[in-house]
């Protein structure tokens, strides 16, 4: 429950980007470790980290992550990057020398990046047929 009590005090401190968007992040760095079969402490590079990170926002949001991300505050890299940092200052993620807001501003254009089309989504399975009871 500590985790709770410092995303409760980033938002306080930060009341653009709700809680939801760092514990979205924190779910990424996750999803970027086991995705790219990293061990746990690699350095994950910015344009990597947000790929994944918009990645996981399709498939778990579809057509409503974009909209999400705008919601949250996260209109570009940078605005990512400033999570980021702001997660590693509570001690709750790490962050290397290279990951400067800088290269998260430099790593991709996000805009750009949610405007291309999000892959198919795999078919629903199919119904069950529903009888009338007499």
């Amino acid at each position: 429950m500590e985790i709770e009590k410092k995303l409760e005090e980033l938002q306080r401190k930060t009341p653009a980007t709700p809680v939801i968007a760092y514990k979205f992040v924190l779910q990424t760095v996750a999803a970027a470790v086991s995705r790219r079969d990293r061990t746990r402490g690699e350095h994950i590079p910015p344009a990597d980290f947000i790929r994944t990170m918009l990645t996981l926002a399709r498939e778990r949001y579809g057509m409503y992550a974009k909209g999400l991300f705008q919601e949250w505050g996260l209109k570009t890299s940078r605005d990512i990057g400033v999570v980021i940092h702001s997660l590693a200052k509570e001690g709750l993620l790490a962050v290397s020398e290279e990951d400067t807001l800088a290269s998260f501003e430099k790593a991709l254009d996000l805009q750009a990046e949610m405007s291309q089309p999000s892959p198919p989504s795999p078919p629903y399975p199919e119904m069950p047929v529903i009888r009338k009871l007499n």
